[in-house]
């Protein structure tokens, strides 16, 4: 099998009217058959961005994980045209195998036009400091012909109070796409940030509840393993909303500040912000997630998630 690129993996062919199936069989987590949040999201904003009016760009999206599909069969991405308006477009995408629905997606497109009346202007920044020039201890290995295209490292979380509290805690993570053709301000780079989005921030409340789940620890030059305490960890939703649509490479080093403001019954709440290199904000995320720990670990932590 020929080895696929990030643009490659995400092409459709078009079934009937607003109705697309993905050309090439998704990548899965490496070492499990799962199928991957990242390419999920991507394929469906690359469906419903075939029917999005001229001029419009993606703007923003919500998923609703409903079942897993089988990584081995094509989907069907059925896409509704929701509305058509002169600033905004929105689109809903239900992908299914069969008679399944497997997630449903709501995006919305906004005009390219620049924007001529009166505007509030403001954008957050970077509240760590971790800076990489190259990304040296990938999470994400080994890759295979159908991906993953992600490459992830972590950095040691900081804490904005003596207790390490973890609602006081930011996660950071140093992630890119692989190489894309594309220049800044396509397509391909906003696919791009959206798989960025949703690899590996649901480890975030994990690492500041202090729960080991398998990886090494951030710090270890050994890259020992560590205990892994949970059977399974998984996202319930994921929202994206971009702040800008252009002047930045999802192949170029990105960084993203993950924080969660709540855990309860084996949820989770994320939110995270996710800059360029010279710290533009580029989208924040909120994402949902949902936790099942080992009943017979031995760590102490797992009381508070």
């Amino acid at each position: 099998m020929t080895k696929l690129t990030f643009e490659e993996s995400l092409q459709l062919k078009e079934i009937s009217e607003d109705v697309f199936e993905n050309v090439h069989q998704i990548w899965t987590w490496p070492g499990s058959g799962t199928a991957p949040g990242p390419a999920l999201m991507s394929l469906a904003a690359a469906a419903a961005s075939r029917t999005a009016p001229d001029n419009f760009t993606l703007d923003s999206l919500h998923t609703d994980f409903l079942n897993a599909p089988n990584v081995k069969s094509p989907m069907r991405f059925h896409v509704t045209r929701l509305s058509n308006g002169r600033r905004f477009a929105v689109r809903s995408v239900m992908a299914k195998q069969g008679q399944t629905m497997l997630y449903q997606v709501n995006i919305t497109f906004v005009n390219t036009s620049p924007w001529t009346g009166r505007a509030m202007e403001y954008a957050v920044s970077r509240e760590t400091t971790h800076k990489l020039s190259s990304i040296t201890r990938d999470m994400l290995f080994p890759k295979g012909d159908l991906g993953p295209f992600i490459k992830i490292q972590r950095t040691q979380p900081v804490f904005k109070s003596d207790s390490e509290a973890p609602e006081t805690g930011i996660c950071t993570f140093v992630s890119q796409v692989t190489p894309i053709q594309a220049g800044p301000g396509s397509l391909s780079h906003l696919l791009g940030v959206i798989s960025l989005s949703d690899c590996w921030a649901i480890s975030a409340p994990l690492q500041l509840n202090k729960i080991t789940f398998g990886l090494p620890e951030t710090d270890d030059e050994s890259q020992t393993l560590t205990e892994n305490n949970v059977k399974v960890f998984t996202s319930l939703n994921h929202a994206v909303h971009f702040h800008v649509h252009g002047g930045f490479r999802a192949d170029e080093l990105i960084y993203t500040e993950a924080r969660t403001s709540w855990a309860k019954d084996g949820r989770a709440m994320l939110h995270s912000n996710l800059f360029s290199e010279d710290g533009v904000l580029i989208a924040t995320c909120e994402q949902e997630s949902f936790y099942v720990f080992k009943q017979d670990s031995a760590s102490k932590s797992i009381a508070k998630l």
